[in-house]
């Protein structure tokens, strides 16, 4: 049976999502319990990505997926609500392979409308949930999380490896939560030997190799990757409510890592981290070069660093030289 038609069929849930009642939302959105009848196309993995709109970052899109597919996502599902004509191309491509029995990796393109509510983000909260309880039973696990994100397993090769030895180490939980680093983009660090690919197909994975030392503390801009069977309920950094414990990764084995053109945290001590790109780079080079192939005449929609001007790292620079030389001048006058 479709997972929509099942949906369709489901149980009511009642929820508040920012100011909208649950009554509305479940009217609109028609949230339903995880329970459904027997389907064959279970996946280990679905990947929820919630409110794209007037996104038009195609070279983010396809590292996006071919990442996902890299890390072990045997379902994608995007949540649409308006993208740039380049960016369809690409929605078209994936959903047309797997329709053509030509993927391995489904992709899943729901168009999402909220409603005129004071909801969250373009009702973010609404589409995890609607993932969490429409995919939810059709895979033992689901993440979530952005476009400009992605959660690395670093002593693993896939998320399957790294779920199966937090199980193993702490069994039973609900969910798996990546605390979250920045990855800056407003300057560039291309990683050796990648340099020219980066360039090529607009990689943020191979060109940015600088994080701020800073890594954020548990539930604050984290994602998680959650056992559907124990979660009722999603916010967008943690599970809301559920039946189980949140395992929160240790950050030397796992970390999500988030590519932003503007720090979050102005003039952060960094540190080199070119660890995605020596784990995963070479495949995700050669799937890069299959997917543009096939794009042919398809804009990258993409800014390279070297390219960007608002000088905020600069500015950091400045600021740094100028603490420094008062510092100096301090010193020579005591």
């Amino acid at each position: 049976m479709d997972p929509d038609e099942v949906f369709k069929q489901g149980i009511t849930k009642t929820k508040a999502v920012g100011n909208a009642t649950g009554e509305n939302l479940s009217r609109t959105f028609g949230l339903i319990s995880g329970k459904s009848p027997k389907q064959p196309r279970v996946v280990e993995f679905t990947v929820c990505i919630p409110a794209m709109f007037k996104f038009g970052n195609a070279a983010q899109l396809v590292e996006k997926l071919e990442m996902l597919r890299i890390l072990g996502a045997g379902r994608v599902v995007l949540y649409k609500t308006s993208v740039q004509p380049n960016v369809e191309a690409v929605l078209k491509l994936y959903t047309g392979d797997w329709s053509a029995g030509r993927e391995t990796m489904e992709t899943v393109v729901r168009s999402w409308r909220p409603p005129p509510a004071e909801l969250h983000y373009r009702g973010q909260l609404a589409a995890v949930d609607d993932c969490l309880h429409r995919y939810g039973w059709l895979s033992h696990y689901v993440a979530f999380d952005d476009l400009d994100e992605l959660m690395i397993p670093l002593q693993h090769a896939n998320w399957s490896a790294l779920i199966a030895e937090r199980e193993r180490v702490h069994p039973g939980k609900a969910a798996f939560m990546f605390r979250c680093s920045v990855m800056n983009g407003d300057h560039s660090s291309p990683a050796r030997g990648f340099r020219d690919d980066a360039l090529r197909y607009g990689s943020s994975v191979l060109s940015l190799t600088q994080r701020d030392a800073y890594v954020f503390l548990p539930s604050i801009r984290s994602k998680v990757i959650v056992n559907p069977r124990k979660v009722d309920t999603m916010a967008v950094h943690s599970v809301f409510k559920g039946s189980g414990v949140t395992d929160v990764i240790p950050v030397e084995q796992g970390l999500l890592y988030h590519y932003r053109w503007r720090p979050i945290r102005l003039c952060e001590p960094e540190v080199k981290d070119d660890r995605v790109a020596a784990m995963f780079g070479e495949r995700l080079t050669l799937r890069l070069r299959y997917v543009w192939s096939r794009l042919k005449g398809v804009e990258l929609g993409w800014q390279h660093p070297l390219e960007r001007t608002d000088g905020i790292r600069w500015s950091c620079f400045r600021k740094a030289k100028e603490q420094k030389r008062r510092k100096t001048d301090k010193q020579n006058t005591a």
